[in-house]
């Protein structure tokens, strides 16, 4: 979808908040880092543009992407769970015990996935086979192996599930009877997130803006799969991935014109404002 030439110029005075999910985004294949990121953020933060990152992804892991350039940007992790802005934490949402008890309940009746505790500490695991923890370590830096998930003392953001069939025939279909207690989301092909009910990426954006004042008119997003799609209501330079998933391209209000293999993000960044 092409933007107009008269809403590329509004554009580029409108725009002071650019929010983009991580992977399938604005990483590229094998989770590449656009090697031209540094020269795009500089050029943002030179127009006092904020950028930031919203992701299931834990803080530590988004972390690594951004070690020199952390103290200038937001983080909203955990799906939403957790966001700072400039290293100052400013929302979150845990799920309280008595429901993280229930969930591992129900986990443990499943067969074939993965389960890790996320909190504010890192993320707990139990498995023992070696392709649950290698693709969770993946995602989760700072990963404590433990004998017995029930009795980790953290608070919990959200449980992540690892699921070595596809969440939507195995582990979705066995939670989504929970769905009026859980937001309960497939976040990727073998991935699938369970938090509260009122976390998503709409929401922890929501407090972002509202902390500095910037209205959805202001904010660019980039997004790829289904825990993406609140993000996609709540600005209305809302860009699919030419990669997303249907449901993410029918909510948003543009398609990027490259996938996230090409630099989809930063191009369409370039482009709108002609950097």
């Amino acid at each position: 979808m092409e933007f107009s030439f008269v809403k590329q110029l509004k554009s580029k005075a409108m725009i002071k908040l650019i929010v983009t999910d991580m992977d399938g985004t604005l990483l590229g294949e094998n989770h590449h880092f656009p090697s031209d990121f540094q020269e795009v953020f500089q050029e943002l933060y030179k127009r006092e543009i904020l950028f930031c990152v919203a992701s299931g992804r834990q803080y530590p892991s988004l972390l690594q992407f951004f070690k020199s350039v952390h103290h200038q940007m937001g983080f909203i992790a955990e799906n939403g769970g957790y966001v700072l802005l400039k290293e100052q934490e400013i929302y979150e949402d845990t799920i309280d015990n008595q429901n993280v008890t229930l969930l591992l309940d129900i986990c443990q009746t499943i067969p074939n996935i993965g389960v890790a505790l996320c909190g504010k500490k890192g993320a707990y695991l139990n498995a023992s086979d070696s392709e649950t923890y290698y693709n969770i370590g993946k995602y989760y830096p700072v990963l404590h192996q433990v004998t017995d998930l029930y009795q980790v003392d953290d608070a919990i953001f959200k449980i992540a599930i690892f699921d070595k069939n596809n969440p939507r025939n195995n582990s979705y279909q066995r939670l989504k009877l929970y769905e009026n207690q859980f937001k309960i989301v497939v976040s990727g092909d073998k991935w699938l997130d369970i938090t509260n009910l009122s976390v998503n990426k709409g929401v922890a954006l929501k407090q972002i803006q509202q902390k500095l004042g910037i209205s959805p008119q202001e904010t660019m997003v980039f997004g790829d799969y289904l825990n993406d799609l609140e993000l996609m209501q709540t600005a209305y330079f809302s860009y699919a991935m030419k990669n997303a998933q249907p449901e993410v391209k029918q909510v948003a209000n543009f398609v990027t014109e490259e996938d996230n293999v090409h630099s989809g993000v930063l191009k369409t960044i370039r482009k709108v404002l002609n950097i």
